[in-house]
């Protein structure tokens, strides 16, 4: 989806949108943290974008936004998708990717 020049694309091949967005980095709004507190920035942990996607390396980071760094590129994240993040097994919270 390009809103700016307002083209949608569609295609049967996932893996041709997939190469051609991956991203490292995601912006997180709406976070709710089950502890009431921030995850520490900089350690590592791991983040689920889809239901059974295996849970992928990343950090945390606090700036104008709070962003997640994947260790490796993921593909087809969208702004709207749920962001979960773990410690190990723990589930700490999440937010809405922006």
């Amino acid at each position: 989806k390009d809103i700016e020049r307002n083209i949608l694309t569609v295609s049967d091949d996932p893996t041709a949108y997939a190469a051609a967005h991956q991203l490292e980095n995601v912006c997180l709004e709406k976070e709710n943290w089950i502890s009431g507190e921030r995850p520490d920035p900089g350690r590592a942990y791991k983040a689920r974008v889809r239901y059974h996607q295996e849970p992928q390396a990343c950090t945390i980071s606090y700036a104008d936004k709070t962003t997640v760094r994947f260790n490796a590129p993921q593909a087809a994240l969208a702004a709207g998708q749920s962001l979960v993040l773990y410690d190990g097994e723990i589930c700490l919270g999440g937010g809405i990717i922006s």
